[in-house]
Order: C-alpha cells, then sequence, then structure tokens
C-alpha cells in the first residue's frame, strides 16, 4: 500500500551554497551547476523523506571490508539482480508508450542501446555536498538483457571499491530539454542505507533557480520527497509520498501545468502543488546518486552492512506533451 501524506512546508530558506557546488558534465567544456542528493530542508514536526522510524546519528562509518571471498559474493549477487531486473512479473515494461492518456512522447530513451552521449552527459569528478562518493563516467552504464537481444537497462551503481566511495549521474543536457509538459522514469532501486539518489529538472541555460526534485530521498527507505526550488534564497515547497516498495518497479514522474505542478507514481498523481513558480524555461532531466555518513536528520547511515555496490536500474526515460 502506498499512503500519500501530503505536506507544504512553510517557505524557508537554505544558503544555496549548502545545496549547489559547481560540477562538471562529462566532455563539455562548460561548468554546470548540479544540484545533490540527500541536502533539504526540515520543516519541523515532520520527517524528511529519507527518514525511517527510530535510528540514531552515528559518528563517521567506515566503508565495507573487502576479501576475495566477498567479492566473489558480490558479483554473483550482482549477476542475480541483473537476471532478475529483466523477469520481474507484474510492472516491468519493456517500452516507454509512445501515447497514453492525451499525452504524446516526443523524447524516449529505452535504453536498448549503448547510452547516446550526443543526449546524455555522464557525470565526472567531484561529490554531491556531504558525500563521500566521486562520481564516475563508467558508474552509469547500459546493461543488455541477458534473454532478450535489443533490451537493455540503465543502471547508476554506487561502489565502494580501494577504500572509497563512487556514484553515478547523468542529465539530458546535451541533446533534450523542455518547457513544461511530462516528464516520467521507469525504476526500480537496490535496497542500501545510506546511498542516496535525485531525478531531478534543472534549467537549460544554468541559471537557478528554477529547480524541480520529483523524487529524491535514499535507496534504503520507503519515502519519496519532491520539492520545488522557486528563488535565489532556495525558498521551496516540499511534498512527501510514503510507504512505496522502491525495490520493485515504478514509474516516477512530474507534470509542469500552467501553475500547477502534479507528481505522480505508476500514472496517478499523489501530490499536486499550486503556484506561479512552475517553470516556464527548458528543462532538462537529471539522475544521480551520492552517499553520506549519516542522512540529515535520520539515523539511517553508511555501515558495513551497506553494499559494495548497489544500483538504481531504469528501464526507460520520456518526455510527453498534450496531444
Amino acid at each position: 500500500m502506498i499512503a500519500s501524506i501530503p505536506t507544504t512546508s512553510s517557505p524557508t530558506a537554505v544558503d544555496p551554497k549548502r545545496r549547489f557546488r559547481l560540477r562538471k558534465l562529462a566532455g563539455l567544456a562548460a561548468a554546470t551547476l548540479i544540484p545533490v542528493a540527500l541536502v533539504g530542508t526540515l520543516t519541523p514536526g515532520t520527517a524528511r523523506a529519507d527518514a525511517p522510524a527510530g535510528g540514531s546519528t552515528s559518528p563517521t562509518a567506515t566503508g565495507p571490508t573487502t576479501n576475495s571471498s566477498s567479492a566473489q559474493s558480490a558479483q554473483a549477487a550482482q549477476a542475480a539482480r541483473t537476471a532478475a531486473m529483466f523477469t520481474s512479473a507484474g510492472s516491468y515494461m519493456p517500452k516507454a508508450p509512445k501515447s497514453t492518456g492525451g499525452w504524446t512522447a516526443d523524447f524516449v530513451d529505452n535504453f536498448d542501446a549503448p547510452l547516446d552521449v550526443k543526449t546524455w552527459g555522464r557525470y565526472m569528478g567531484g561529490a554531491p555536498h556531504g558525500s563521500h562518493a566521486t562520481y564516475m563516467l563508467d558508474n552509469a552504464t547500459v546493461t543488455p538483457s541477458p534473454s532478450a537481444p535489443g533490451s537493455g537497462i540503465l543502471q547508476l551503481h554506487t561502489k565502494y571499491e580501494n577504500g572509497r566511495w563512487t556514484s553515478a549521474g547523468m542529465s539530458s543536457g546535451r541533446g533534450f530539454a523542455a518547457t513544461g509538459g511530462k516528464w516520467v522514469v521507469k525504476a526500480k532501486f537496490d535496497r542500501a542505507y545510506g546511498v542516496g539518489y535525485a531525478f531531478l529538472l534543472y534549467p537549460k541555460g544554468g541559471a537557478w533557480p528554477p529547480e524541480v526534485d520529483f523524487a529524491e530521498g535514499t535507496a534504503g527507505g520507503k519515502s519519496i520527497m519532491a520539492t520545488v526550488h522557486y528563488d535565489p534564497k532556495n525558498y521551496q515547497i516540499q511534498r512527501w509520498l510514503h510507504n512505496v516498495d522502491m525495490t520493485k518497479w515504478h514509474t516516477y514522474g512530474v507534470i509542469l501545468g500552467d501553475n500547477t505542478i502534479e507528481y505522480t507514481i505508476d500514472g496517478r498523481t499523489w501530490a499536486t502543488v499550486t503556484t506561479p513558480h512552475v517553470p516556464k524555461v527548458p528543462m532538462w532531466l537529471g539522475v544521480q546518486s551520492g552517499v553520506k555518513d549519516c542522512a540529515i536528520t535520520t539515523g539511517e547511515c553508511l555501515s558495513p552492512d551497506t553494499p559494495k555496490d548497489s544500483a538504481i536500474s531504469i528501464d526507460w526515460i520520456a518526455h510527453y506533451k498534450q496531444s
């Protein structure tokens, strides 16, 4: 069961420097501000999207220990996860629909071929604020189906190797941005406490704000936070969705209307924000991961039990315009 608890936070200012750091998109000469996961504003009396019940904040945790047998076990587990991705019953949909409910796709990537570098720019170097994970090009890869030629899945890996964490991120800024419309990401997550993620929209011109984070949280939790950033002082409006089994396939979406922003899961609207601050400029889509010792205000921390290799698996990404 998915329970929605939409809550509007009072406009709260956060130092933009805390949330943003200068990043470079791989292969691009110009630097771009890349929003980062796991940093935000907590309204008193409410729980962050990455907040599990209970727990405590603890000192910095070291990463998982490494030995040959555990490495072999990790490889076997990853192979099993890869096979399961393509055989999941029910919600697995190998192709993005070309049209749905009065919407027609004008951008689709089913990740059935090697990553299109003319569209997608992978992040390289640097790390989200407070994160130990450095962005690496090779952590964002397309995995072919072992049983269905021509089918594939994008995987954003967060890894612990040789005493350090690395993560993945990429954006459509090279090849596609849109004003308004509906964005949808079909994804599932390996459960990994301390590993964070964000699916977001960011202005093509690079002038922040606006920004819309339509799915953000941690891979160990069952809650999703969505945030509209609409002011240079980082005033924002947030909504939360709880009790989501993110280890299963879901579609995570956002619809930008004239004066509304709708957040969707599996095609159903779970929250609507009515605001004059709907972005009116072309926005590209970004997907990214990161890690922290402990997520802000929660007891969810990296520990020796955090997988040495976890993945966000993305079946497809699409943008739709009204028919």
